[in-house]
């Protein structure tokens, strides 16, 4: 499996224990915890900026669409990570 949860060809799939999930989902940066960082967040703004659709912004950098918004009309903070960096 490749963590990308749009890839839904039959051998990405594969019905796991809740461990075995979880840990997946660590594996491959999939586990909706995951703050991101200043350059992440500049990111975003510059391909609003060309025009790429939201959904798009969103899916490939693997965040919602409502975070794209809340990034887009700064609403989303930065954590301290992010601040250092």
């Amino acid at each position: 499996m490749n963590g990308d949860q749009l890839d839904n060809r039959l051998d990405n799939l594969a019905w796991r224990s809740f461990e075995e999930n979880e840990g997946d989902k660590a594996e491959h940066g999939t586990s909706g915890t995951h703050k991101l960082y200043a350059s992440e967040v500049r990111s975003v703004r510059e391909w609003d900026t060309r025009g790429v659709p939201w959904h798009v912004i969103a899916r490939e950098h693997r965040i919602s669409y409502s975070q794209v918004r809340r990034i887009l009309s700064y609403e989303a903070h930065l954590g301290a990570e992010a601040a250092a960096e």
